[in-house]
Protein backbone atom coordinates (compact mmCIF):
# COMPACT_ATOMS: atom_id res chain seq x y z
CA UNK A 1 0.00 0.00 0.00
CA UNK A 2 1.21 3.52 -0.82
CA UNK A 3 0.18 6.25 1.62
CA UNK A 4 0.26 9.90 0.53
CA UNK A 5 0.02 11.80 3.79
CA UNK A 6 -0.61 15.52 4.04
CA UNK A 7 1.24 17.27 6.85
CA UNK A 8 -0.76 20.48 6.74
CA UNK A 9 0.99 23.78 7.41
CA UNK A 10 2.07 23.45 11.03
CA UNK A 11 3.07 20.80 13.58
CA UNK A 12 0.16 18.63 14.65
CA UNK A 13 -2.02 19.24 11.58
CA UNK A 14 -1.49 15.74 10.20
CA UNK A 15 -4.63 13.67 10.80
CA UNK A 16 -4.94 10.85 13.33
CA UNK A 17 -5.36 8.35 10.48
CA UNK A 18 -2.31 9.81 8.78
CA UNK A 19 -0.23 9.35 11.95
CA UNK A 20 -1.42 5.77 12.27
CA UNK A 21 -0.34 5.01 8.71
CA UNK A 22 3.09 6.59 9.29
CA UNK A 23 3.66 4.38 12.32
CA UNK A 24 2.75 1.17 10.52
CA UNK A 25 4.75 1.90 7.35
CA UNK A 26 8.00 0.06 6.67
CA UNK A 27 9.57 3.11 5.05
CA UNK A 28 8.70 6.79 5.47
CA UNK A 29 9.74 9.41 2.93
CA UNK A 30 9.26 13.16 2.98
CA UNK A 31 9.55 15.81 0.26
CA UNK A 32 10.10 19.47 1.03
CA UNK A 33 10.79 21.06 -2.34
CA UNK A 34 7.15 22.04 -2.97
CA UNK A 35 6.78 23.74 0.43
CA UNK A 36 9.38 24.59 3.11
CA UNK A 37 9.20 22.56 6.33
CA UNK A 38 10.13 24.30 9.57
CA UNK A 39 12.61 22.89 12.08
CA UNK A 40 9.73 22.83 14.54
CA UNK A 41 7.75 20.52 12.28
CA UNK A 42 10.74 18.25 11.70
CA UNK A 43 11.15 18.06 15.48
CA UNK A 44 7.52 16.97 15.76
CA UNK A 45 8.00 14.25 13.13
CA UNK A 46 11.07 12.88 14.93
CA UNK A 47 8.88 12.19 17.98
CA UNK A 48 7.09 9.53 15.92
CA UNK A 49 10.15 7.32 16.23
CA UNK A 50 10.46 6.57 12.50
CA UNK A 51 13.45 7.06 10.24
CA UNK A 52 12.46 9.69 7.70
CA UNK A 53 14.15 9.68 4.28
CA UNK A 54 14.27 12.97 2.37
CA UNK A 55 13.27 12.98 -1.28
CA UNK A 56 14.69 15.31 -3.90
CA UNK A 57 12.58 16.45 -6.84
CA UNK A 58 14.40 13.96 -9.08
CA UNK A 59 13.35 11.08 -6.81
CA UNK A 60 9.70 12.06 -7.14
CA UNK A 61 9.77 12.69 -10.88
CA UNK A 62 12.59 10.78 -12.56
CA UNK A 63 12.60 7.80 -10.19
CA UNK A 64 8.87 7.66 -9.40
CA UNK A 65 8.46 4.08 -10.64
CA UNK A 66 11.29 2.81 -8.44
CA UNK A 67 9.90 4.70 -5.45
CA UNK A 68 6.31 3.55 -5.86
CA UNK A 69 7.30 -0.06 -6.61
CA UNK A 70 8.44 -0.44 -3.01
CA UNK A 71 4.75 -0.32 -2.02
CA UNK A 72 4.04 -3.55 -3.90
CA UNK A 73 5.36 -5.68 -1.04
CA UNK A 74 5.26 -3.31 1.96
CA UNK A 75 3.52 -0.21 3.28
CA UNK A 76 5.27 2.95 2.11
CA UNK A 77 4.41 6.46 3.35
CA UNK A 78 5.29 9.65 1.51
CA UNK A 79 4.84 12.74 3.69
CA UNK A 80 3.90 15.90 1.84
CA UNK A 81 3.68 19.42 3.32
CA UNK A 82 0.21 20.91 2.91
CA UNK A 83 -2.24 18.72 0.99
CA UNK A 84 -0.90 15.72 -0.98
CA UNK A 85 -2.82 16.41 -4.18
CA UNK A 86 -2.34 20.16 -4.58
CA UNK A 87 1.03 19.94 -6.37
CA UNK A 88 0.71 18.27 -9.80
CA UNK A 89 4.06 16.54 -9.16
CA UNK A 90 2.28 14.11 -6.87
CA UNK A 91 -0.34 13.18 -9.47
CA UNK A 92 2.38 11.20 -11.25
CA UNK A 93 2.54 8.86 -8.26
CA UNK A 94 -1.09 7.89 -8.87
CA UNK A 95 -0.42 7.04 -12.50
CA UNK A 96 2.64 4.96 -11.66
CA UNK A 97 0.81 3.15 -8.84
CA UNK A 98 -2.13 2.32 -11.11
CA UNK A 99 0.21 0.92 -13.78
CA UNK A 100 1.84 -1.27 -11.13
CA UNK A 101 -1.52 -2.34 -9.63
CA UNK A 102 -0.62 -0.75 -6.28
CA UNK A 103 -3.33 0.67 -4.02
CA UNK A 104 -3.00 4.29 -2.90
CA UNK A 105 -4.54 5.87 0.20
CA UNK A 106 -4.58 9.67 0.56
CA UNK A 107 -4.83 11.59 3.82
CA UNK A 108 -5.70 15.22 3.12
CA UNK A 109 -4.66 18.22 5.22
CA UNK A 110 -4.78 22.00 5.10
CA UNK A 111 -2.86 23.77 2.33
CA UNK A 112 -1.72 27.32 1.64
CA UNK A 113 -4.50 27.62 -0.94
CA UNK A 114 -7.29 27.15 1.58
CA UNK A 115 -5.58 28.62 4.66
CA UNK A 116 -4.13 31.79 3.11
CA UNK A 117 -7.46 32.65 1.52
CA UNK A 118 -9.28 31.97 4.80
CA UNK A 119 -6.79 34.05 6.83
CA UNK A 120 -7.05 36.95 4.36
CA UNK A 121 -10.66 37.46 5.51
CA UNK A 122 -11.73 37.85 1.87
CA UNK A 123 -14.60 36.00 0.18
CA UNK A 124 -13.29 32.77 -1.37
CA UNK A 125 -15.84 33.02 -4.17
CA UNK A 126 -14.30 36.29 -5.33
CA UNK A 127 -10.80 34.90 -5.95
CA UNK A 128 -9.50 34.63 -9.49
CA UNK A 129 -6.70 32.32 -10.70
CA UNK A 130 -3.72 31.93 -8.36
CA UNK A 131 -0.34 33.08 -9.67
CA UNK A 132 3.31 32.76 -8.57
CA UNK A 133 6.06 35.35 -8.41
CA UNK A 134 9.17 33.58 -9.71
CA UNK A 135 12.67 34.41 -8.58
CA UNK A 136 14.55 36.34 -11.26
CA UNK A 137 17.86 35.27 -12.72
CA UNK A 138 20.14 36.99 -15.18
CA UNK A 139 18.44 35.33 -18.17
CA UNK A 140 14.94 34.71 -16.79
CA UNK A 141 12.81 37.63 -15.65
CA UNK A 142 9.12 36.74 -16.03
CA UNK A 143 6.42 39.35 -15.44
CA UNK A 144 3.38 37.20 -16.20
CA UNK A 145 2.39 37.12 -12.51
CA UNK A 146 1.76 40.86 -12.67
CA UNK A 147 -0.36 40.51 -15.80
CA UNK A 148 -2.42 37.79 -14.10
CA UNK A 149 -3.01 40.04 -11.08
CA UNK A 150 -4.04 42.93 -13.34
CA UNK A 151 -6.51 40.65 -15.14
CA UNK A 152 -8.06 39.57 -11.85
CA UNK A 153 -8.35 43.17 -10.64
CA UNK A 154 -10.13 44.17 -13.86
CA UNK A 155 -12.56 41.31 -13.19
CA UNK A 156 -13.10 42.57 -9.59
CA UNK A 157 -11.36 39.44 -8.28
CA UNK A 158 -8.81 38.88 -5.53
CA UNK A 159 -5.48 37.13 -6.20
CA UNK A 160 -3.47 34.67 -4.14
CA UNK A 161 0.17 35.44 -5.02
CA UNK A 162 2.52 32.60 -4.09
CA UNK A 163 6.25 33.24 -3.60
CA UNK A 164 8.84 31.10 -5.38
CA UNK A 165 10.65 28.50 -3.24
CA UNK A 166 14.43 28.89 -2.90
CA UNK A 167 17.45 26.99 -1.56
CA UNK A 168 16.11 23.51 -2.32
CA UNK A 169 12.91 24.02 -0.36
CA UNK A 170 14.35 25.86 2.65
CA UNK A 171 12.39 29.09 2.22
CA UNK A 172 10.35 31.21 -0.11
CA UNK A 173 11.25 34.61 -1.46
CA UNK A 174 11.36 37.12 1.39
CA UNK A 175 8.90 40.05 1.30
CA UNK A 176 11.71 42.45 0.31
CA UNK A 177 12.90 40.14 -2.47
CA UNK A 178 9.35 39.76 -3.77
CA UNK A 179 8.67 43.50 -3.63
CA UNK A 180 11.89 44.19 -5.53
CA UNK A 181 10.73 41.86 -8.32
CA UNK A 182 7.26 43.43 -8.28
CA UNK A 183 8.66 46.94 -8.70
CA UNK A 184 11.08 45.89 -11.43
CA UNK A 185 8.24 44.11 -13.21
CA UNK A 186 6.07 47.22 -13.01
CA UNK A 187 8.92 49.28 -14.46
CA UNK A 188 9.38 46.73 -17.23
CA UNK A 189 5.66 46.84 -18.10
CA UNK A 190 5.52 50.60 -17.47
CA UNK A 191 2.46 50.39 -15.25
CA UNK A 192 1.67 50.37 -11.53
CA UNK A 193 -0.43 47.31 -10.75
CA UNK A 194 0.26 46.75 -7.03
CA UNK A 195 2.55 49.51 -5.75
CA UNK A 196 -0.19 52.06 -5.05
CA UNK A 197 -2.60 49.53 -3.51
CA UNK A 198 -2.90 47.77 -0.17
CA UNK A 199 -2.02 44.10 -0.01
CA UNK A 200 -2.21 41.33 2.59
CA UNK A 201 1.12 39.75 3.53
CA UNK A 202 0.98 36.31 5.12
CA UNK A 203 3.93 34.60 6.80
CA UNK A 204 4.16 31.04 8.16
CA UNK A 205 0.42 30.49 7.84
CA UNK A 206 -0.83 27.82 10.24
CA UNK A 207 2.17 28.07 12.58
CA UNK A 208 2.58 29.62 16.02
CA UNK A 209 4.58 32.53 14.59
CA UNK A 210 2.04 33.31 11.87
CA UNK A 211 2.09 36.91 10.63
CA UNK A 212 -0.73 38.79 8.92
CA UNK A 213 -0.25 42.35 7.72
CA UNK A 214 -2.55 44.61 5.72
CA UNK A 215 -0.94 47.65 4.17
CA UNK A 216 1.09 49.04 1.27
CA UNK A 217 4.27 47.55 -0.17
CA UNK A 218 6.14 50.53 1.25
CA UNK A 219 4.88 49.67 4.74
CA UNK A 220 5.80 46.00 4.26
CA UNK A 221 9.37 46.94 3.32
CA UNK A 222 9.79 48.58 6.72
CA UNK A 223 8.85 45.41 8.60
CA UNK A 224 11.49 43.05 9.96
CA UNK A 225 10.88 39.30 9.84
CA UNK A 226 13.55 37.10 11.41
CA UNK A 227 11.98 33.68 11.83
CA UNK A 228 9.44 33.35 9.02
CA UNK A 229 10.50 31.28 6.03
CA UNK A 230 7.19 30.94 4.17
CA UNK A 231 5.49 33.97 2.65
CA UNK A 232 2.75 34.78 0.21
CA UNK A 233 0.48 37.72 -0.56
CA UNK A 234 -3.14 38.32 -1.32
CA UNK A 235 -3.91 41.18 -3.69
CA UNK A 236 -7.48 42.39 -3.08
CA UNK A 237 -9.71 43.23 -6.01
CA UNK A 238 -13.01 44.97 -5.43
CA UNK A 239 -13.70 44.84 -1.67
CA UNK A 240 -17.18 44.66 -0.18
CA UNK A 241 -18.18 46.57 2.96
CA UNK A 242 -18.01 43.39 5.07
CA UNK A 243 -14.57 42.51 3.69
CA UNK A 244 -13.31 46.03 4.43
CA UNK A 245 -14.40 45.68 8.06
CA UNK A 246 -12.60 42.36 8.41
CA UNK A 247 -9.43 43.72 6.79
CA UNK A 248 -9.33 46.51 9.33
CA UNK A 249 -9.09 43.87 12.06
CA UNK A 250 -5.74 42.77 10.61
CA UNK A 251 -4.33 46.13 11.71
CA UNK A 252 -5.25 45.60 15.36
Amino acid sequence: MLFLIGLGLGPGEVTVNGLSSIKKSSKVFIEKYTTPISEEYMGFLKTLGKEIIFLERSSMEDSAKELVAKAKTEDIAILIPGDPLIATTHHLLFIVAKNLSISVKVFHASSIFSSAIAESRLDIYKFGPTTTITNWSEKYKPTSFLENIERNIKNNQHTLLLFDILNNGERTLSPKEAISIIKQSEDKLQKKVITNSKIILLGNVGCEDQVLFYGTLEEVEKLNFKTQNKFCMVIPGKISFAEAELLELLKS
